[in-house]
């Protein structure tokens, strides 16, 4: 089964790039802007629903895609969260009020997501696997989780932390992190090109 733990995303942003959403607060909205391949669905009222290109998200929502769908959702504050194949998550408080109070936390249940938050209106952000905590300081990076494999965390720009098996590990820009299914982390490597691209053809969209 495993054990849940936290991923916990913080992005660095100085005062001068603070946003009047994060000053003021406000509603954040997200839609699905693209989709490719079959349908992906939505649970809702207890049943996996159709997603529909275009539909708006729900607070809360529980997506899944098939071994051939990808989903490209934007929110109105500049936030771009790509959905690869094969993938189940809860988006949690992506949708909802925006401030620095604010908490925007999300579960991967398996598969691959990846996040661009270009603004900053939240004061933390959090994604949810079996086996690490990463503290990013990133605009842009990536999860990966699988029962087989364990939870993998990418960064494309900037800078991360991950906790792991009571170690805290940095990854640069271009680096990455594997942690098992046991909690134990791997090195930090510069990952490889071919990695890369898997991970690019799992998810499309932004991260071609």
């Amino acid at each position: 089964m495993g054990i849940w733990v936290r991923l916990l995303l913080v992005v660095a942003a100085s005062l001068s790039g603070v946003t009047a959403a994060l000053a003021a607060g406000g509603e954040r909205s997200c839609t699905l802007a693209a989709a490719s391949g079959p349908p992906g669905e939505v649970f809702v009222a207890g049943s996996w629903q159709p997603l529909r290109e275009r539909q708006a998200v729900a607070r809360d929502a529980r997506l899944r895609t098939g071994d051939a769908t990808r989903l490209h959702i934007v929110c109105d504050d500049g936030i771009r969260v790509t959905v690869g194949v094969s993938t189940e998550i809860v988006l949690g408080g992506l949708v909802g009020p925006a401030g620095a109070d604010r908490t925007i936390g999300m579960r991967l249940f398996s598969g691959i997501a990846g996040f661009v938050a270009p603004k900053r209106d939240w004061g933390a952000f959090e994604v949810t696997t079996k086996v690490a905590i990463a503290s990013v300081r990133s605009t842009e990076w990536l999860v990966e989780s699988s029962a087989d494999e364990g939870t993998a965390v990418f960064t494309r720009k900037g800078k991360v932390e991950v906790q792991a098996g009571g170690a805290t590990l940095s990854l640069g820009a271009g680096k990455g992190v594997t942690v098992a299914p046991s909690g134990a982390p791997g090195p930090v490597k510069i990952w490889a090109a071919a990695r890369i691209a898997k991970d690019n053809a799992a998810l499309g969209y932004d991260w071609q």
